[in-house]
This record gives C-alpha cells, sequence and structure tokens, in this order.
C-alpha cells in the first residue's frame, strides 16, 4: 500500500495576495494527492509487498506541487508513473 502525503505551505503571510497564492498552492497539492491515492494507494510492490512505500506531495506557490516518491526499490519507483501539469 502507498502512503501519500501532502506538505502544506505556511498561511502566516499578513498579505492578501500572498495569502490566496498560499492557498490555492495548498489546494491544488490536496486535490492532486487525492487523485494520486485514488488511483495507486492499493498497489504494492511483487518483490516487497510488506514494505512501507510513501508519495510526498509538496504545495509550491504558484506553480505544481512537487512531488518526493520513496519506495522499497527503483522497479517500483520506475512503476508508477504520473505527472502533474499547469
Amino acid at each position: 500500500m502507498i502512503n501519500v502525503t501532502v506538505q502544506k505551505l505556511s498561511t502566516n503571510s499578513i498579505d492578501f495576495g500572498e495569502r490566496l497564492l498560499i492557498d490555492s498552492g495548498n489546494n491544488v497539492a490536496e486535490q492532486y494527492a487525492e487523485i494520486v491515492r485514488m488511483e495507486f494507494q492499493d498497489l504494492k510492490c511483487k518483490e516487497h509487498p510488506d514494505a512501507n512505500q510513501h508519495i510526498l506531495i509538496t504545495a509550491v506557490k504558484g506553480t505544481v506541487p512537487t512531488v518526493e516518491k520513496n519506495f522499497c526499490c527503483n522497479d517500483f519507483k520506475d512503476s508508477i508513473r504520473f505527472e502533474f501539469k499547469n
């Protein structure tokens, strides 16, 4: 099973425009994470079925989130492919 988490941006900014960009980035990251969860959460590595698999989606202000895959092996990592587009 693949665990998908989101790292959100801090919304401590006083500037209204800045907060809107941050909130937007956080919302996009959450939406993308939900799509990734639905698509990949039940997949398991054939070689390491009990391994702890993790995808970290990090919110980015003004653009698509970044993705970090932490998997048991490169074969499994390479089998999980997706791309976020603007």
